[in-house]
């Protein structure tokens, strides 16, 4: 019976863990992969953001000091997903569209400071009816279209910033 009670207890710790683990990542709709550092490619991307008229960054998240028992002090954003650091969203305009993205940087800090390179993906994206979504969400047809308008806007001129060329995933 105890040995029982073990195992159902061990079962349950690691789907427990597998749950918090994968919630803490996400998927993703495209990713886009450089041979430059994180510092490089967060430059590019900033450059282009601010200097592209199609192109307009959500608030930032404010930061809210917090503490979290066993980390001890740490920061939360009211708008965790456009932090300034890991995540950015955007919005794209076009003569007929305007749609929403957030992205990510790949990794975390201990990562981008060691690692010679480095990649954005997509974490989600709307068009400007909310359809979309997360990685599974989207359909085909307007996966596409999302990051046609992606690639055109953002990427094609990151590639131009840093005068190299990414690799590309799904």
């Amino acid at each position: 019976m105890r040995k029982n009670q073990i195992a159902i207890l061990s079962l349950n710790l690691f789907f427990l863990t597998g749950c918090i683990w994968f919630a803490n990542g996400h998927g993703s709709l495209k990713s886009y992969d450089y041979g430059v550092t994180k510092d490089r490619l967060e430059a590019a991307v900033n450059l282009v953001v601010e200097t592209n008229p199609n192109i307009y960054q959500d608030t930032i998240g404010l930061p809210i000091p917090t503490f979290k028992p066993g980390v001890g002090e740490d920061t939360i954003y009211d708008n965790s997903y456009n932090d300034g650091e890991s995540y950015m969203r955007i919005y794209i305009s076009g003569a007929d569209f305007k749609n929403r993205y957030t992205f990510r940087y790949y990794g975390i800090k201990e990562h981008w400071e060691t690692s010679k390179t480095s990649s954005i993906f997509i974490v989600s994206a709307f068009d400007n009816q909310g359809n979309g979504g997360g990685e599974g969400d989207v359909g085909r047809k307007l996966l596409k279209q999302l990051t046609d308008a992606f690639e055109t806007e953002l990427v094609d001129n990151i590639d131009k910033q840093l005068n190299t060329k990414r690799t590309e995933r799904y």
